[in-house]
């Protein structure tokens, strides 16, 4: 890896936040969808197809990286939200 420069530092660390920030807001906003859907073996379904999609595309290769595997994580979370419902929260 080669060594980045403080506009290049400064750059990356920003679109790491943003992206920190937009993971969170979507966490947060798929939950609040999971909690309110009446019907929630259907959410859990929706999210069980993109668990299998997003492993499909990304390929075993990827499998160890700890980014996908925190994404994978999170869905299989919010599957867990929506097989358990709002009052198990």
């Amino acid at each position: 890896m080669t060594d980045l420069s403080a506009e290049e530092f400064e750059q990356l660390m920003s679109m790491l936040l943003n992206m920190q920030s937009q993971i969170t807001g979507l966490t947060t906003t798929v939950r609040a969808l999971i909690e309110s859907h009446p019907d929630r073996e259907s959410v859990d379904r929706i999210l069980a197809r993109q668990h299998l999609r997003l492993e499909a595309v990304l390929g075993a290769s990827t499998a160890p990286d700890p980014t996908i595997s925190t994404i994978l994580s999170l869905l299989d979370d919010m599957r867990t939200i929506a097989r358990r419902g709002p009052e198990g929260s």
